[in-house]
C-alpha cells in the first residue's frame, strides 16, 4: 500500500484543473444559451454577438463550477469536524 501512495503525484495536472470546470454541464448550459438566442432573435444572431456571448457563458459557467467545487469542499471540512 506504501508503494502505491508513493507513486500518487500531489501535482495538479491541466486535466485536474479542466475537471473543476464541469465541462460536460458547461456545455449543456451553452447549447441551452445558443438555442436560447436563436428563438429570441427573429432572425439570425449576428455572428460577433453569438461568438463573444458564448465564450462569455462558458467562461461565467466554468468559474461559477469552481466557485461550487472551493465552497463544497470548505463545508465538508467543516461538516467533518463537528
Amino acid at each position: 500500500m506504501a508503494e502505491l501512495d508513493n507513486n500518487v503525484s500531489n501535482q495538479a495536472t491541466w486535466r485536474d484543473y479542466l475537471e473543476l470546470t464541469k465541462p460536460k454541464v458547461v456545455l449543456l448550459i451553452l447549447v441551452t444559451a445558443v438555442v436560447g438566442m436563436f428563438m429570441a432573435t427573429p432572425g439570425m444572431v449576428p455572428w460577433n454577438i453569438l461568438i463573444i456571448a458564448t465564450i462569455g457563458i462558458g467562461f461565467a459557467a466554468g468559474g461559477a463550477a469552481v466557485v461550487n467545487h472551493v465552497v463544497d469542499q470548505k463545508l465538508m471540512r467543516s461538516w467533518r469536524e463537528h
